[in-house]
């Protein structure tokens, strides 16, 4: 099994299971310069949906505050956009 990106969820697994199917698990966060320009294509036809992916999305003036949340636990996300353009 690979491993590709991480989630917000928690994952939970059998390990009695895997272990007995001689599972391995490999994980990667790495990709290369083709696989990235085939993503940002279908991102941008729309054939895969990126918002499932994401917590949310701030403004430059919500970004100071958003650390602070983040910093003190006030804020359970993983990833948060910030689009310079808003506000």
């Amino acid at each position: 099994v690979c491993l590709v990106g991480v989630t917000g969820e928690e994952a939970r697994i059998n390990p009695i299971r895997w272990i007995s199917k001689e599972i391995t698990l490999n994980t990667s966060i790495v990709f290369t310069l083709e696989e990235m320009k085939a993503a940002a294509n279908m991102m941008q036809d729309g054939r895969i949906s990126v918002a499932p992916l994401r917590d949310s999305v701030i403004d430059l003036d919500a970004l100071g505050s958003t650390i602070d949340d983040l910093a003190h636990r006030r804020l359970d996300a993983v990833k948060i956009l910030v689009d310079p353009t808003a506000g």
